[in-house]
């Protein structure tokens, strides 16, 4: 396409002629001129896009940092206009394909050459639950050195109509749902049907919820036993054989490392008093189970002749 008069690809001294591989970055070549009479000529450096970090080592260590997937977006750095506009995060279809993948993943994209890196995408299964997803393919990355990524003109890329689903900002984790041209009228039917069912169940259980705590707020303002509880604590808390019993167990300071391996349930005097002054008690046994299970768990774990 008469890319290769215009354009070069970096390679590295070390590299034999086998193993050299299209590299993500290329260098714009430029023709010989006069420096200006201000002083050297500028160095124009391509812009580059690059899709959300994913918490993985790069492709090839040799290859330049730009092609690492783990950078971040910066924002103020990429045009935001070319941005809008541009194949960035984007899932794609490749024009005169010759390899057996369908979708691709945007990478990376070079604004000011228009150019884009793919990663392939493949069906992992399906989608179950109850909603209107069940049933569909879910697609996530091919992994790393699985099969060939390209180096592309973005006039090769056909953008289709794809909803990231794990809302991660690992794309090596994220799952997308990838619509057909033919399904997209009665997905966005189903996509806003689903929506509105969850706002509405959200509502519903909203102003359930806000009448159980109302509920309960009140029956524990009334309960008698709370202020005689709060009592009993306090005198707990003034015995002078209280201070093991008072705070929760640190097993490094106490350099106990197996306290929670045996003590799966871990109860103290001051955890019982603060759910005491926060209401969190709905009866009388619920306090008085907290209480014992503070000496039960010191009993649990030290010998019997401790």
């Amino acid at each position: 396409d008469g890319m290769s008069s215009r354009y070069c690809h970096w390679t590295f001294p070390e590299q034999s002629v086998e193993d050299l591989y299209p590299s993500y970055m290329m260098a714009r070549r430029l023709n010989k001129r006069s420096p200006p009479a201000g002083g050297a000529m500028e160095t124009l450096k391509p812009k580059m896009q690059t899709n959300m970090p994913a918490k993985k080592a790069t492709r090839d260590p040799d290859v330049l940092a730009d092609t690492k997937r783990n950078e971040k977006i910066v924002p103020g750095l990429v045009n935001q206009t070319l941005l809008k506009n541009s194949m960035y995060n984007k899932v794609v279809t490749v024009i005169n394909n010759k390899y057996n993948i369908k979708y691709y993943y945007v990478l990376h994209y070079i604004v000011d050459m228009d150019w884009c890196h793919l990663v392939p995408m493949q069906a992992k299964g399906v989608f179950s639950g109850e909603t209107f997803r069940s049933g569909r393919p879910r697609y996530k990355l091919v992994p790393e050195g699985q099969e060939r990524e390209l180096d592309l003109p973005a006039s090769r890329c056909k953008q289709v109509l794809a909803y990231t689903v794990g809302k991660t900002n690992n794309a090596d984790k994220e799952i997308w749902d990838i619509v057909e041209p033919h399904e997209q009228e009665e997905y966005e039917k189903a996509l806003a049907a689903e929506k509105q069912k969850l706002r509405a169940k959200a509502q519903s259980e909203g102003g359930g919820k806000q009448q159980k705590e109302s509920a309960s707020k009140q029956a524990k303002q009334i309960q008698p036993w709370v202020n005689r509880a709060i009592k009993i604590t306090r005198k707990l808390f003034k015995h002078k054989f209280s201070w093991p019993f008072l705070d929760p167990v640190d097993p490094v300071k106490l350099n106990i490392p197996d306290y929670f391996e045996i003590v799966t349930n871990p109860m103290d005097l001051q955890t019982v008093s603060n759910k005491l002054q926060s209401n969190s008690y709905t009866s009388y046994k619920e306090w008085e189970a907290d209480v014992l299970l503070t000496f039960d768990n010191a009993m649990l774990y030290n010998p019997s002749d401790n």
